[in-house]
């Protein structure tokens, strides 16, 4: 999962749209640095069109179901494998 999908979970059920209405702004320094554009309309637009495609129609609750139990499963076999290494 890439930072724009993350940034859809921070959302909450609104997704990409919430989290740059929330927390956009906050964005604008560390972005700054590292020249980003600036966060307009038409960016924001395109951002949220472009993560609503990437998400291909699954909400946040599924996405974010999807990356738990992703995370659930390599954490079981990260211990598999250490313990065969014990």
């Amino acid at each position: 999962m890439g930072t724009f999908l993350t940034f859809h979970l921070a959302g909450g059920k609104m997704g990409m749209k919430h989290m740059l209405e929330q927390f956009g702004p906050a964005l604008k320094l560390p972005w700054t640095k590292l020249k980003a554009p600036k966060l307009s309309k038409k960016l924001s637009s395109r951002l949220i069109s472009g993560t609503a495609k990437q998400a291909k129609g699954k909400s946040v609750a599924i996405i974010s179901n999807i990356r738990d139990q992703y995370l659930v499963d390599i954490q079981k076999l990260r211990k598999k494998y250490e313990k065969k290494l014990r």
